[in-house]
């Protein structure tokens, strides 16, 4: 009988087997700035992004999906409410 690997949940860090986990994109945004060495003063600002591929359990991967999905109804509703207030 084959065993399959065993993965850490990127959230909680319990390790299960891989088909019991779901692999979702982490994505993190990061700033970068510069500056000059004469002047010693910041010349430049840039903001990059990081994605990468881990994984989560099922538990983990259903609280992503709600907070992802109250989070848009809560914009929704500023929006609806702004569009209103500038209606009115």
């Amino acid at each position: 009988m084959s065993e399959y690997s065993k993965k850490t949940c990127y959230d909680c860090g319990i390790r299960k087997p891989q088909p019991e986990m779901r692999r979702v994109t982490e994505t993190k945004i990061n700033h970068s700035h510069g500056y000059s060495h004469k002047t010693k003063k910041t010349t430049t600002s840039r903001a990059y992004s990081n994605s990468r591929k881990v994984f989560v359990c099922q538990p983990c991967a259903q609280k992503r999906t709600d907070s992802s999905n109250s989070n848009l109804g809560f914009l929704i509703l500023v929006v609806c409410v702004v569009a209103f207030l500038l209606w009115i």
